[in-house]
């Protein structure tokens, strides 16, 4: 029987690598090369549609401003950042209050239950909320709305974490004088690392390929991030798309998302096994 499983994991590892690495080969070669045979390696190494990347300024932003590319990719990291940190300050102390007081299944299934809601349906009431706000067309729009819907997954697994928390940690640090606060902060927090860092990689990898949200509250071009972006992109060219400036485009956009996964890939499943599992 491990050769079958053996051939199902090669299968999907085939599956799943193959449009990796058929971007980021395409990505060194000219587009004439990938038109004429897309499926070829590389012949030599080519870094020209990368430099043309890192370069670009699109007509739609005013030709002459800075560096679209960049500027999409930062206003990605900041949005990202914000958000899953708002995650976690936020996240934390409900996931730990509502595992902790008396009666707070009822809040937690409603904090979960958010997981449930689909993207689409509150397409319209966001645009409405954030033109109320004043917030429309910002990169605060995206923070806000991550955040929202970044929350209940974050309950969710951390709530798991802090109930499997033992019970006299939590008496021999209130005899030694701590506050609520302080059993959270210096007893639960801390066992809390592998949970709070699967939380904070999810978020990230979710937050930064994030398309909707981005497509719908963010109209300007220099409040959007880089997923909408990569749409512009791909059509800049006036007669065709340039496929190798593409793919170059497509690695250095998923280049934080893999490296941040890959180095904490451990964390991710030890958190998830500690705390959502058991929860």
């Amino acid at each position: 029987m491990k050769w079958v499983w053996r051939a199902v994991l090669a299968f999907f590892l085939v599956a799943g690598g193959y449009p990796l690495f058929w971007t980021a080969s395409s990505s060194l070669r000219p587009a004439e090369a990938i038109r004429r045979a897309p499926w070829a390696l590389p012949e030599s190494l080519d870094g020209r549609n990368y430099a043309r990347v890192l370069e670009a300024r699109f007509p739609e932003a005013g030709g002459g401003g800075p560096r679209q590319f960049t500027r999409y990719y930062a206003n990605s990291v900041c949005v990202t950042a914000l958000a899953v940190a708002a995650v976690l300050v936020l996240g934390a102390p409900a996931a730990y209050a509502l595992a902790r007081m008396r009666g707070g299944a009822w809040l937690y299934v409603l904090f979960v239950g958010g997981m449930m809601i689909p993207v689409h349906i509150v397409l319209v009431p966001l645009i409405k909320l954030h033109a109320f706000l004043g917030t429309y067309d910002t990169p605060a729009a995206l923070v806000l709305t991550y955040t929202a819907f970044g929350l209940p997954l974050a309950v969710f697994i951390l709530h798991g974490f802090f109930r499997e928390v033992p019970g006299e940690l939590m008496d021999a640090a209130r005899m030694d004088g701590c506050s609520s606060w302080g059993m959270f902060r210096h007893v639960a927090l801390p066992l809390a690392k592998p949970a709070l860092a699967t939380v904070a990689i999810l978020n990230v990898v979710t937050i930064w390929n994030e398309f909707i949200f981005a497509r719908t509250l963010i109209n300007s071009p220099r409040a959007r991030t880089l997923p909408y972006g990569l749409t512009e992109f791909a059509r800049a060219s006036e007669h065709a798309t340039d496929v190798g400036a593409v793919a170059a485009a497509l690695v250095l956009a998923s280049v934080p998302a893999i490296l941040a996964y890959a180095i904490l890939q451990r964390r991710i499943i030890s958190g998830l096994s500690a705390g959502a599992l058991k929860g």
